[in-house]
């Protein structure tokens, strides 16, 4: 199951503006004519979660999955300043695992801010999410970047 993390939401306002439930204007500037609203992300999840073959979904253990709008400080700390983060996994892969039974959940966190930044249609943004689930699902099992950047899924 994904969840939102709290945080302003975009909305219809009219026919051709989102606004957030604070009252501020979406900070990526998506209209609704065709175009992907804010509240169509955690969907875009669902189905990138949904298009993994099954054996693989099915051993997806103890980890949440959460749509965040911007990944936090400790997230960015540690990188170069312009580099972006689309998602982030958050736990001990399962191939590190030892007794592993009444612990919290790993988390999968997909940022929606820097992807509909960085990718303005709602094809590359479909693509994108999906690209950024089955990498971060691949940390979960234990595939780091390096082997990631082998296989093409960076």
């Amino acid at each position: 199951m994904v969840r939102r993390r709290p945080a302003p939401s975009c909305y219809r306002r009219d026919s051709r503006l989102e606004t957030r439930s604070d009252g501020g204007p979406c900070d990526y500037g998506m209209r609704h004519d065709g175009e992907i609203l804010s509240s169509d992300f955690e969907e875009l999840v669902m189905e990138a979660l949904a298009s993994l073959p099954e054996g693989i979904a099915r051993r997806i253990d103890n980890v949440e999955i959460v749509v965040e709008d911007e990944p936090p400080d400790d997230v960015l700390r540690d990188l170069p300043p312009d580099e972006v983060v689309f998602g982030y996994y958050h736990g001990i892969p399962l191939t590190e695992r030892g007794h592993y039974d009444g612990v919290l959940p790993d988390k999968i966190s997909i940022y929606e801010g820097p992807i509909t930044r960085t990718f303005r249609r709602p094809n590359v943004i479909r693509e994108e999410v999906r690209r950024t689930v089955i990498h971060e699902v691949a940390h979960h099992f234990g595939i780091d970047d390096q082997r990631l950047d082998e296989l093409g899924w960076s």
